[in-house]
């Protein structure tokens, strides 16, 4: 006999794309035993939050949505967006947390994870390994610049790898790449033969809301092109509350970039058929991604973490910066992964050695993708014994 579903809510995402992600997790949901709820964040439902009445809610029952009134569920699953959610929804929230219930990962985690300096004032403190990092002034830039081969200047919000400096010293001079925040614009690269043109450069840009980072020199792949990469390591709590690795692949960069986001021409790879240690490689990415996520569940509630890792030419992991909402495009990518596809190798994908990502391996992403997208659930299940 099936269990008795569990409802819990679910704030979804504006657009069709939100509605599309919510039906495919919905499916995932009921096989976790959930019945996943679309609650509208509408002002009518925020006065029957206010009055304890039941809410409205829909929910996709695999063929088509059907609607009805529910109790206020124990636990919910927020999917929207922490910066671009609209008045409405934010104060919808804001009621919904006043009730008391639970958050797979709460809006304050998502805030914090929205931001690199808040994560390095709270991570450095509890002893992970994270780059020496400053808030942003003319005067701190350049003590990093004379101190650090390679610097970082990053928003403190931003995300994709956009809207960042990269200086890296030269001899005497100075070479920056300036990475644009629309993909439409193409990022600017400029030398400089000392500090007084670099310091006219800055002195033109708002740099107010960023921070400044001492860039880790990383290992490479590929020696005839070398690539950076850095590991991506999903963090949930299981059906029982307890912190599990559910996944980790690397993210390898274009040619002779330096940034392996997805976004900005990065690819997944499977740890397993690029590097011979594999077996350690998990084991050391378990203990720091469980050091990290246990360091910031003493301060929010959180059920789940993307949590993003450089590795440098000694073999020691650095923390990049942590996902409260981590994305599934690089586990898409592996488990639609073709050996020797025409389309990868033309566009520059790091070709894996020996055929070692066999369609074996690659249908164990596709159980791995499964449980990324149940874990949650079994959790929200948990929570709302």
């Amino acid at each position: 006999m099936a269990p008795q579903l569990v409802n819990v809510g679910y704030l979804v995402p504006a657009g069709r794309a939100g509605m599309n992600g919510y039906k495919r997790r919905a499916e995932h949901a009921k096989k976790a035993g959930v019945r996943l709820l679309q609650v509208p964040t509408t002002a009518k439902n925020r006065k029957k939050l206010l009055r304890n009445s039941p809410l409205d809610a829909r929910w996709w029952n695999g063929s088509h949505m059907e609607e009805s009134t529910v109790m206020l569920p124990r636990v919910f699953y927020d999917r929207t967006s922490v910066w671009r959610a609209s008045i409405r929804t934010n104060r919808f929230i804001k009621t919904l947390r006043e009730t008391g219930v639970h958050f797979i990962n709460d809006r304050d985690l998502r805030k914090f994870a929205m931001d690199k300096w808040l994560q390095y004032k709270l991570l450095r403190p509890a002893g992970i390994a994270i780059p020496h990092s400053t808030q942003y002034s003319l005067k701190n830039c350049l003590s990093f610049v004379r101190r650090y081969p390679l610097v970082f200047v990053k928003k403190r919000n931003g995300t994709q790898g956009s809207g960042q400096l990269i200086i890296k010293r030269r001899g005497k001079g100075f070479v920056l790449r300036d990475v644009k925040v629309s993909y439409r614009q193409k990022s600017v690269t400029k030398n400089f033969r000392g500090e007084t043109g670099l310091i006219r450069y800055l002195s033109r840009l708002d740099l107010s809301n960023y921070i400044v980072q001492r860039g880790v020199k990383v290992e490479r792949l590929d020696e005839e092109h070398p690539r950076v990469y850095d590991f991506r390591v999903i963090m949930q709590r299981d059906g029982r509350g307890v912190i599990r690795l559910t996944l980790a692949y690397i993210r390898v960069s274009a040619p002779n970039s330096l940034q392996s986001n997805m976004h900005r021409s990065g690819h997944a790879q499977d740890i397993e058929s690029v590097f011979i240690d594999a077996e350690a490689m998990y084991k050391q990415l378990k203990r720091v991604g469980t050091a990290v996520m246990e360091a910031i569940a003493e301060t929010f509630e959180v059920g789940e973490l993307g949590i993003d890792f450089v590795r440098d030419e000694n073999g020691k992991l650095w923390l990049l910066e942590v996902n409260s909402r981590p994305g599934s495009k690089g586990i898409q990518q592996l488990r639609e992964w073709v050996p020797k596809d025409r389309d990868f190798v033309r566009d520059g994908w790091l070709v894996f050695e020996n055929d070692t990502f066999t369609n074996t391996r690659r249908r164990k992403w596709g159980k791995r993708f499964t449980t990324y997208m149940r874990r949650p659930y079994r959790y929200a299940r948990f929570l709302a014994q």
